[in-house]
């Protein structure tokens, strides 16, 4: 600054012919953030040798005369070949894409201009790639280049995304400088996200839908494709069963702010500031105290500010064309083209600044303090700043409203239905008295259902879709069906009178049939007793009805005895049935394993 803003050493020469003609600009290069020794390119051989024989660390310096000396306390050489990191430029929050770019800026701190530089950029966590680029542009001494490495694919959203990035020039003679790391970055997924669509049973009252919940993301649920007004926000959202079951979702943009102050005091081109944010947020706009009109601009970085004052290639400009303020006055609200969402728990640094005009600030007291916060944001007191990256006046609060909120990051309305299972027990059956009056066959095949449990009335019970029973005395027993619907819950019964006309306790074979053992493993023995000629058919069936085990001695008289093998069926209860012509005798047999 000499009288006016001056942007580099060659303005402020031409401006004051009488002082800084011998100065010289130039980044000394440093070895490392520890090592002070010089590798750069500039001022290099610069100085004249006085008094002094030897640098700092003991280093020969020239004879007296030579003009082969380097002005300062370290006499060095610079480095042939040397291409620096100086920054990371991509988005480490904000909206899913499909081709998220990601960039690199490099300075060549070596003697030799750059033709040929191969660079590569490691993703990991929530997102993997690995980027690979050459740049053929051309790298002059001190120069830098910002090149496009390639884009990943954060389209669905991704959290805890970090990025390495490296330089790979041939014969670099400095490795300290090559790699750089930022991150992590969160991606709000493009589409709205949501977790399967529940089915519930009809006889409930209601149901939910349920949004994957993302930071900084806010839902709004609506009845139709063209409504403009949610029925409900929030990530879950509970509806009534038996009415509407199609219901959409999508993004909400919400807004809040934060406001500093306004009380002015000082001035100048503009402000850089550090914001901590405690909740994942999206910058949409900001509130200056302009004291005069001109044209705004906003830079962003990740990190703090500090180190950066005047390093331009560390920030991103977020307004691509200048904002113009036409009020004389302030405050003035403008909008971010492009909003930008910053992640929690993170620094993240702006600079707010008009290059033709000028902003109000306050004089404040301790540079990285808090001087204003909700619970969202801390804002911390920082500098002022002559456009673009010049003067720096510390410690300086910036004037204004920081504007903030939730920005949807599509329109797209996602469609979810319930599905409703109408499930419901129904029990119906049919039955069938044999010819002898005793055995009954049940049929409860046109009812609906996952259990079937049987009373027949006469202190027996039973199970299975189809079952048989035999009573042991004529009369007329109340037979029950309870059918079971296991998926949603219901249950229903049916009673039905059933006579038996003729029983068969008397008959010679009802009295002898014998099954040994029982239970058993399987195999066991029947044996009965036959009055006069008569024809014998032996089965054993499941409870469902199913032919198990058949035999048919044929007409027999006296006693009979038979073995019955059943080990390789499953354990469980069966029946044995003695058919002859006059009727069917029925005994429960148990297999245990």
């Amino acid at each position: 600054y000499w009288n006016a803003v001056r942007t580099d050493l060659a303005a402020l020469k031409a401006a004051d012919l009488n002082n800084n003609q011998n100065s010289l600009s130039g980044d000394p290069g440093y070895i490392s953030a520890t090592d002070l020794h010089i590798a750069g390119t500039l001022p290099n051989d610069a100085g004249f040798t006085g008094y002094a024989t030897e640098d700092i660390d003991g280093d020969t310096r020239p004879a007296s005369g030579s003009t082969n000396v380097d002005i300062g306390a370290d006499e060095y050489t610079p480095l042939q070949n040397d291409a620096a990191m100086e920054a990371m430029l991509v988005a480490l929050a904000g909206c899913g894409d499909s081709a998220t770019e990601v960039s690199i800026v490099v300075k060549n701190f070596g003697i030799n201009t750059i033709n040929s530089l191969p660079v590569t950029v490691m993703v990991s966590g929530g997102v993997t790639a690995t980027l690979n680029a050459t740049s053929t542009n051309t790298i002059a001494p001190g120069a830098t280049d910002t090149i496009l490495v390639g884009t990943i694919n954060t389209y669905a959203g991704a959290n805890g995304v970090n990025f390495m990035g490296y330089t790979q020039l041939a014969n670099d003679q400095k490795s300290s400088n090559d790699t750089m790391m930022v991150g992590p970055g969160a991606y709000v997924p493009f589409e709205p996200q949501y977790y399967p669509e529940d089915t519930v049973c009809s006889s409930v009252d209601s149901a939910s839908f349920a949004a994957v919940s993302v930071p900084g993301a806010m839902y709004g649920w609506y009845a139709s494709l063209t409504d403009t007004i949610p029925v409900a926000t929030g990530d879950t959202f509970t509806f009534a069963v038996g009415g509407q079951t199609t219901w959409y979702l999508e993004y909400l943009s919400n807004a809040d702010s934060l406001l500093t102050t306004f009380a002015a005091g000082n001035g100048q081109n503009g402000n850089m500031f550090d914001l901590v944010v405690k909740n994942t947020v999206t910058i949409t706009g900001f509130t200056i105290n302009n004291s005069t009109s001109g044209a705004a601009e906003v830079y962003y970085k990740s990190g703090s500010y500090v180190g950066s004052e005047t390093t331009p290639a560390n920030w991103t400009n977020l307004t691509t064309t200048p904002i113009t303020i036409s009020t004389s006055s302030g405050p003035t609200y403008f909008d971010l083209p492009a909003p930008i969402t910053l992640a929690s728990g993170q620094t993240h640094a702006f600079y707010v600044t008009m290059s033709t005009g000028s902003v109000s600030y306050t004089n404040g007291s301790s540079v990285g303090s808090v001087y204003a916060s909700n619970a969202d944001l801390d804002f911390l007191e920082g500098i002022g700043k002559s456009y673009p990256f010049g003067s720096t006046f510390s410690p300086r609060i910036w004037n204004g409203v920081i504007h903030y909120g939730s920005v949807g990051c599509s329109d797209v309305r996602q469609t979810l239905t319930l599905g409703l299972n109408t499930d419901t027990a129904v029990a119906a059956y049919s039955f069938n008295v044999q010819t002898n009056g005793s055995d009954v066959d049940f049929d409860a095949s046109a009812s609906s259902g996952h259990v079937y449990s049987w009373d027949f009335g006469d202190n027996n019970t039973g199970s299975g879709m189809m079952t048989s029973h035999t009573y042991a005395t004529a009369g007329t027993y109340n037979v029950c069906l309870y059918v079971t619907d296991t998926v949603c819950n219901t249950t229903d019964t049916l009673c039905q009178d059933v006579t038996a006309t003729i029983g068969i306790e008397e008959s010679l074979m009802n009295q002898t049939l014998t099954i040994y053992p029982n239970p058993n493993n399987g195999t066991f023995r029947v044996e009965f007793q036959v009055e006069g000629l008569q024809d014998v058919e032996l089965r054993v069936v499941s409870l469902l009805g199913q032919v198990m085990f058949e035999s048919k001695p044929g007409n027999i008289s006296g006693s009979y005895r038979e073995e019955i093998d059943l080990s390789d069926e499953a354990a469980g209860v069966y029946v044995l049935q003695l058919v002859t012509e006059n009727g069917t005798i029925s005994r429960r047999v148990t297999v245990r394993k």
